[in-house]
């Protein structure tokens, strides 16, 4: 079962649609049962016969044996901290971003360890942290009725879990691209902030995709 935490925000309800597209198992996670449950109706009306569940976050971390993390950054400290015992030895797939916003423009957060990921694995040594999906926007993932022709590159210093989670990208029509330790997820974070003021800028919506490969 895939578990999304946060799923009940826009990232997080737009990845569990696709992978709901793509007949996967999945549980809705929120720290507000009866707001997952509604958000696991509007998927069932979307995708009949969709195999999608709503539960508390701690009981989604339990039951799920791949998980997302697409809540805000500002609540990752604090939503890890709770779930740390139940996280033990899990596969924590990072759509964490570190941004704020300052007169219209999105900047970087600094992060002592580099990436929100590489937090989250600090925080969580005994939990196998994946960076991936991070620079594809909530907007893309929701319009559904469009195919995700977008590149992902994904982070870890698990090789056989990095593995798991590229053969999903590949599920959701993503191109996964190896990209090495989970060090390398900090130039991830700071391409996600660029996209988001391009998007800004041009009233878009962006990714992208790496030629040569």
């Amino acid at each position: 079962m895939i578990s999304v935490i946060g799923g009940t925000g826009k990232i997080g309800f737009g990845l569990v649609m696709r992978f709901a597209l793509a007949d996967e198992e999945l549980a809705i996670g929120s720290r507000n049962l009866e707001k997952a449950a509604r958000a696991v109706e509007k998927v069932r009306a979307a995708v009949p016969g969709a195999r999608v569940i709503a539960m508390e976050n701690q009981e989604a971390v339990s039951k799920g044996d791949i998980l997302f993390l697409t809540i805000p950054y500002s609540a990752q400290k604090s939503t890890l901290k709770f779930l740390e015992r139940v996280l033990e030895d899990k596969i924590l797939v990072s759509m964490v971003n570190p941004f704020r916003r300052i007169n219209g423009e999105f900047r970087s957060i600094p992060i002592e360890e580099g990436s929100a990921a590489e937090e989250a694995q600090k925080a969580l040594p005994k939990v196998k942290v994946i960076s991936a999906f991070k620079n594809i926007s909530s907007e893309m993932f929701l319009d559904v009725g469009k195919p995700l022709s977008c590149d992902t590159v994904v982070c870890s210093d698990y090789e056989g879990p990095k593995r798991k989670v590229m053969d999903l990208a590949r599920k959701l029509g993503i191109k996964p691209l190896d990209g090495g330790k989970l060090r390398n997820s900090r130039h991830l974070d700071a391409i996600t902030v660029l996209l988001l003021n391009l998007n800004s800028r041009y009233k878009a919506s962006t990714c992208f995709k790496i030629d040569g490969l």
